[in-house]
């Protein structure tokens, strides 16, 4: 070692010197939505969450695909009108595996927040068949006679271990006349039926996808009235990313794009997790963050901009 780097690892009096503070930043975002129901305005809306044992692994140092629906489902639930019915079905929560019928919540009137906690809860026990559920959810829908202003919003990885065909299930839900909605958590491999149906008579179903074609970047930049700080760029949906700690805006670019104060401490991951559906019927836009040990491993350094 040269007499100058000796030099940068010590500090006065001979002792070694404190490497800079750090902190991380992983930031996840969950976009899409189909134009919401005509007419008469939303009758219902039914919440699908994929609990089974696959959803609660997290790859690559991303949040767990359970964890995003989780966040997704209740901040979906939390932004509903007080009038319109909501009902949250779980599958996965229950033995026999590939067996046991989804949990079924609701429907719940005013009460969204209640659900949205129960989202929050749920835990995987045992595989399920995504097939039985939605057709369980058509069921329903079809019996009560609500499905043509009813949204139906699956969140799912996808990798369906038990059951009967998806795309049968899928077409079942579709002709009850729902607007559909699956957000499809992880990289799941999307079947040719659902990756552009139509209701018949009605608007197209959604497939968004929590880890995009085009993944929506971010900026980490200074607050207004805080300290300065280098800019620094990434991606929603990849693994923790070293940023300096401080009051900081995280700019995502959404359209329109949005702006999320946070505080990133010294040693600490903090989670952004932002919804952006704009053909909710209302749109929803929401975000919350949270607050972690550091990753075990350390990423790469963001970059500056």
């Amino acid at each position: 070692m040269g007499p100058l780097a000796a030099a940068a690892l010590v500090g006065v009096g001979g002792c070694l010197a404190s490497p800079p503070p750090v902190a991380w930043l992983e930031v996840d975002v969950a976009r899409g939505l189909a134009p919401g129901p005509r007419g008469a305005g939303l009758a219902r809306v039914e919440v699908v969450m994929d609990v089974t044992p696959s959803m609660a692994t997290a790859a690559g140092g991303k949040l767990s695909n359970l964890e995003a629906a989780r966040s997704g489902a209740a901040q979906l639930l939390r932004s509903l009108p007080p009038e319109v019915p909501a009902t949250l079905v779980a599958s996965g929560t229950s033995h026999p595996a590939c067996e046991a019928p989804p949990l079924v919540l609701g429907p719940e009137m005013g009460r969204p927040a209640v659900l949205a906690l129960r989202a929050e809860e749920m835990t995987p026990a045992a595989e399920a068949s995504l097939a039985s559920t939605l057709e369980v959810v058509a069921g329903a829908l079809a019996a009560e006679g609500v499905a043509e202003r009813t949204r139906v919003v699956v969140f799912t990885d996808l990798a369906t271990k038990c059951g009967a065909d998806p795309c049968q299930a899928w077409d079942k839900l579709l002709a009850t006349g729902a607007t559909v909605d699956l957000v499809v958590l992880g990289g799941g491999l999307v079947p040719a039926c659902l990756q552009s149906p139509v209701a018949p008579g009605g608007p197209p179903v959604s497939v968004s996808r929590r880890t995009d074609p085009d993944p929506v970047s971010f900026r980490v930049v200074a607050t207004p009235a805080g300290p300065e700080r280098e800019a620094a760029a990434g991606v929603a949906g990849a693994p923790p990313m070293r940023v300096d700690p401080g009051p900081a805006t995280v700019e995502l670019a959404l359209t329109p794009p949005l702006d999320v104060p946070v505080m990133l401490s010294s040693g600490a991951l903090l989670r952004l997790r932002v919804i952006d559906f704009p053909g909710a019927s209302p749109p929803l836009r929401d975000w919350r963050t949270e607050s972690a040990a550091p990753p075990a491993q350390a990423s790469p350094a963001a970059s500056p901009q």
